[in-house]
């Protein structure tokens, strides 16, 4: 059973990861394309998000300091969604032996 919870928060933890990098890369290459865009004036969408890339990129350095709220949010997550996660695979009509007449 430690082995499906360890397994389990390795394979959380990957993808989050990985999310994270698809983030900032996926922000670099907004940041590139719309950088020489016309701008609409001070209702531009388009400079709002490339603020919120930039702020992104920005706190990325600060977030390896800050980073114990989301890594806490995260395993408090792992702590309850994975023995749920174990009970609902481990509750199946075999383990409970049930006879399925017609």
């Amino acid at each position: 059973m430690k082995k499906n919870i360890r397994t389990s928060v390795k394979i959380l933890a990957g993808i989050v990861g990985i999310m994270v990098a698809l983030s900032f890369v996926f922000s670099l290459f907004f940041i590139t394309i719309e950088a020489d865009h016309e701008c609409e004036g001070e209702e531009c969408h388009i400079c709002r998000t490339l603020e919120v890339c930039e702020g992104l990129l920005r706190q990325s350095g600060a977030a390896v300091t800050s980073g114990a709220v989301p890594v806490a949010a995260v395993w408090i997550i792992c702590l309850v969604a994975v023995p749920v996660m174990t009970y609902v695979q481990d509750k199946t009509l075999v383990t409970d032996k049930v006879k399925m007449n017609d």
